[in-house]
């Protein structure tokens, strides 16, 4: 921040000259500041630092709880965590390479496509009954109807002694939760619905829910187990030493995340693509085509860790 002083007075009669030999500023001229909003520091030296917005903080950097840390660390130190946090979870997908084989062998047998097959003769039957997607959708249906009753997802509990005022109290938060989760959280009962359908094929289904500062709201999304990522052995998320998810975000999207600063505004290579046999097994079952080596999505990593970061 730009500081000025000016000489308001010197100790001499008004109108006389100072004299010759103690031309410009001595130790007996008053240093006046622009603005009453001032904090004058004397150094050891015999000077002065006049600093005329004492609450602009922009020239020190002091960090506070819940800012970025990655804006403090050095550049060298952060690309040197990046890389071992990547290791650490590439580990980790190594490790459910037979669940991953599985699951794919098994999303061929629900009936959604067919096979060409020579074997035990040219032109064999490759159609597989629907019994696993019947079974699938009956189980999504039940379970949603449980979820979401015709008074709404959300019910009350009150703990302790029962009170009208108490009792009148929970049922108006009943009814903002129930409002906000259908009508303003427009996504939450899609999303519920394709974890129970993918929850019935995979066995395991995950809801992350948190505060979107673009949408300047609470969001629930449905994350498939091929993109949570967690250690061999994990038996639940509060004692396991991490866990990741994979997303995928198109770039217009990955630009407002670093606007709202949420991500560092760091510059950014062209998305590349890269293979997900279990997405191209699902984007098969749909009858969808990809071309080969395009995707303009980003591939990001969000990680839950417990790291000793430097210093």
């Amino acid at each position: 921040m730009a500081k000025s002083l000016r000489p308001s007075a010197i100790d001499s009669p008004l109108g006389e000259l100072p004299p010759e030999g103690n031309q410009g500023l001595g130790t007996d001229i008053e240093l006046v500041p622009d603005s009453p909003d001032v904090e004058v520091e004397e150094m050891d030296d015999g000077s002065v630092i006049v600093d005329f917005d004492p609450e602009d903080s922009s020239s020190e950097v002091e960090e506070e709880f819940g800012d970025n840390l990655a804006e403090y660390i050095d550049d060298n130190e952060l690309d040197a965590i990046g890389r071992k946090v990547c290791e650490l979870v590439e580990d980790d997908d190594l490790s459910r390479a037979d669940w991953r084989r599985t699951y794919i062998k098994g999303l061929s047998l629900l009936g959604f496509d067919t096979e060409e097959r020579t074997d035990p003769w040219q032109g064999a039957c490759g159609v597989f009954h629907p019994v696993m997607t019947e079974a699938a959708v009956r189980f999504q249906s039940q379970a949603i109807m449980e979820i979401f009753p015709a008074g709404g997802p959300v019910r009350i509990k009150t703990i302790g002694k029962w009170t009208k005022e108490k009792d009148q109290q929970a049922r108006r938060v009943e009814q903002e939760m129930n409002y906000f989760v259908q009508d303003r959280m427009t996504e939450f009962r899609a999303e519920t619905e394709q974890l129970l359908f993918y929850l019935s094929l995979a066995g395991s289904a995950f809801r992350k829910t948190y505060y979107c500062p673009e949408l300047k709201r609470p969001v629930s999304r449905f994350v498939p187990a091929e993109d949570f990522i967690v250690p061999y052995g994990t038996t639940d998320l509060r004692t396991c030493p991490r866990y990741a998810q994979v997303m995928r975000m198109f770039p217009n999207d990955l630009r407002k995340m670093q606007v709202t600063g949420e991500y560092l505004g760091v510059d950014l290579p062209e998305p590349t693509y890269q293979q997900n046999e279990v997405k191209e097994k699902y984007a098969k079952l749909d009858g969808q085509s990809r071309v080969p080596q395009k995707d303009e999505r980003y591939v990001l990593l969000e990680v839950h860790i417990d790291f000793d970061l430097p210093g």
